[in-house]
């Protein structure tokens, strides 16, 4: 039994399965017997290569409108462990994540659960504990076979987009991909999907059409100008100049409207204007920006924004040895005026040397390239951080508290 959270903590984010064969349906077969604790709320399922945090937000807050208790489960967290698993934006408390971690130790250990499930299963008991109206949860991997896709009766789902990440899981081709991601849509509950191409959009039609999910798009939106968008004659003006999160914001409020609601409403219009997913394009100092991009088609989105900020724009990567970090890298350079190549001390990082190519610098020490970045922009320009959430974690915490 642990005596702290901290202790509880520690245990959970090490977890590994062991050597012995342990499958997705091992997981939802231990969920039964507990009762399905996961079937005991409303729920909305996501899942998407990008995109997924941001439109579950919105989705949340716009949720927490209408009813008294909205959870939300994500991932990885970004300040904290426990920031996976909110109830209004409040997460779970210290104390209660203890709690469950006792309670449920022996089963963890006997059933041989990884991180992921353990946390799974926290936010399915919690949630039901909570009595939650209603809850937007967030795939991990995939869909399929992702310990998520133990919900059986989601109000909807939601597929944000499809691109190249986590092949080694997932499959080569956008096909393969959407094929996998797919994998949550249940026979009848409706399926929402956001932009993305032709080829992954049909795997995506045709399993929903076998499953007689009802199939929607997201809503359309004109780009009105920075922050700006319209929807149906309706203005949406947005927390953020990302490009991306107009996307994001169109899709959930598709989703929003397909419950039922009405999306011209006044409280819905200002939670659009005041919602805001910590991590990406956020501005943590007068001329800092941290973005969670990590894969190729996160950089993309990224550096549409490049236009709202002033230059010169100096962006300070790195990435994990899994992704595609040079491509990542060759479209920052394109996009920035000066690119520094870093590195965070993590097992899954990739080394600078790794990364090295077409950067203007390689700075290790990514505070140490804060500083040169400092004296190359000076009072005018921008800094970016991105490339890596683990990145991206360590600089909001370190300059938020300097």
């Amino acid at each position: 039994m642990f005596k702290t959270y901290q202790e509880a903590e520690e245990f959970v984010t090490t977890r590994r399965r062991s050597t012995r064969k342990h499958s997705f349906e091992d997981f939802s077969m231990l969920l039964e017997k507990l009762g399905n604790p996961q079937d005991s709320f409303c729920s909305i399922h996501v899942a998407g290569t990008n995109g997924k945090g941001s439109t579950s937000n919105y989705i949340c807050d716009m949720l927490q409108t209408k009813y008294k208790k909205v959870g939300l489960f994500t991932s990885p967290h970004l300040m904290c462990h426990r920031d996976r698993i909110r109830i209004n934006n409040e997460w779970i408390t210290e104390e209660r994540y203890l709690q469950y971690i006792n309670e449920y130790y022996e089963i963890i250990i006997e059933n041989d659960l990884a991180m992921f499930e353990i946390v799974t299963l926290l936010a399915s008991l919690y949630f039901k504990d909570e009595k939650v109206d209603y809850a937007v949860i967030e795939v991990g991997i995939g869909g399929r076979i992702d310990p998520t896709n133990v919900l059986h009766h989601p109000k909807l789902t939601v597929i944000t987009s499809i691109g190249y990440d986590h092949m080694q899981y997932l499959g080569n081709t956008l096909e393969e991909i959407a094929s996998e991601k797919a994998g949550i849509i249940k026979k009848g509950v409706p399926i929402v999907v956001g932009e993305m191409k032709k080829s992954a959009l049909q795997v995506i039609q045709e399993i929903a059409h076998e499953k007689e999910a009802p199939f929607y798009h997201s809503f359309s939106h004109n780009d009105i100008g920075e922050r700006q968008m319209e929807i149906e004659n309706q203005v949406y003006t947005l927390s953020t100049s990302a490009m991306y999160q107009k996307q994001n914001a169109s899709l959930a409020l598709k989703v929003i409207s397909l419950l039922g609601f009405d999306i011209k409403d006044d409280s819905m219009v200002q939670v659009i204007q005041k919602s805001l997913w910590l991590g990406r394009f956020e501005q943590i100092k007068e001329n800092v920006i941290i973005d969670g991009a990590h894969n190729e088609e996160g950089i993309e989105a990224l550096v549409s924004s490049f236009q709202y900020l002033e230059r010169p724009i100096v962006v300070i990567f790195t990435a994990l040895n899994d992704k595609r970090g040079k491509e990542m890298a060759k479209t920052l350079k394109k996009h920035a005026d000066y690119l520094i190549v870093t590195e965070i001390e993590n097992k899954r990082a990739s080394s600078a040397d790794a990364l090295s190519g077409v950067e203007d610098e390689i700075i290790t020490d990514w505070k140490e390239a804060y500083q040169f970045a400092k004296e190359y922009v000076k009072e005018k320009g921008t800094i970016v951080f991105s490339g890596s959430l683990y990145l991206i974690s360590e600089v909001r915490k370190h300059l938020l508290n300097d």
